[in-house]
């Protein structure tokens, strides 16, 4: 049951991702970029070995995850090619402005990076917090 219930989760989280950023690729201002990717039937994707986002298969080569399916839910319908290329987080900004790929997930908005490259509307949100033992959180709130 637990199963059954998780990958609905997950499939109706990728099904609203894809219907919130396929409308923004269609509106594009610039389309010469979005242009070479529907003429390449390719896109390039910015990939970080962090899970639950993205994993790499070292056997294989292969990206899975949340961000390679949302991904593949957006563009595979299209005929488009979604093709991984490595990077680290301190090193997106500058990989995506160098053109070295074409979009990452999973990467959250600051005000410097939202001054340098664009962002879509959220596709989700991630709570973290600390385990500590009972009746330790308060001196550990912020």
């Amino acid at each position: 049951m637990t199963t059954t219930l998780s990958i609905s989760r997950r499939s109706l989280l990728i099904s609203s991702a894809a219907a919130a950023i396929v409308p923004t690729l269609s509106l594009a201002g610039d389309s010469t970029e979005f242009d070479r990717m529907m003429a390449e039937k390719r896109i390039r994707a910015g990939a970080v070995e962090a899970m639950p986002w993205f994993e790499r298969d070292f056997s294989t080569g292969e990206w899975s995850g949340l961000v390679p399916d949302i991904l593949t839910a957006i563009f595979e319908p299209q005929g488009i090619h979604v093709e991984y290329v490595e990077t680290q987080w301190g090193t997106a900004v500058a990989g995506l402005q160098s053109q070295r790929f074409d979009l990452m997930g999973a990467y959250n908005e600051t005000p410097e990076r939202a001054a340098a490259i664009d962002f879509t509307d959220e596709i989700g949100g991630l709570q973290l917090s600390i385990l500590t033992l009972k009746g330790n959180a308060e001196s550990l709130g912020t």
